[in-house]
């Protein structure tokens, strides 16, 4: 699955502190990473040009409902 996808990457990148068990990163005591890796991931991700649109954006639009990027509390509805 994906996961398996994620860890050929980093061991493509030559990481060997990180290591998923899930796409979406909620807890599991078999997912994890290091500060290290995870700039070595940004730097490969800043290569695509739709990545950088997406982690660039404010704000967010889905199915009639605004968000608005906390750096806090991530995203956060502001209408409907």
């Amino acid at each position: 699955g994906f996961s398996d996808m994620m860890n050929a990457k980093v061991k493509e990148l030559g990481l060997s502190n990180s290591h998923f068990v899930n796409p979406h990163g909620l807890h599991s005591d078999d997912h994890y990473t290091s500060a290290y890796d995870m700039a070595v991931i940004t730097r490969e991700a800043q290569k695509y040009p739709e990545f950088n649109k997406i982690v660039s954006s404010v704000t967010y639009k889905k199915a009639r409902q605004i968000f608005v990027r906390s750096s806090v509390h991530g995203l956060i509805p502001i209408a409907s």
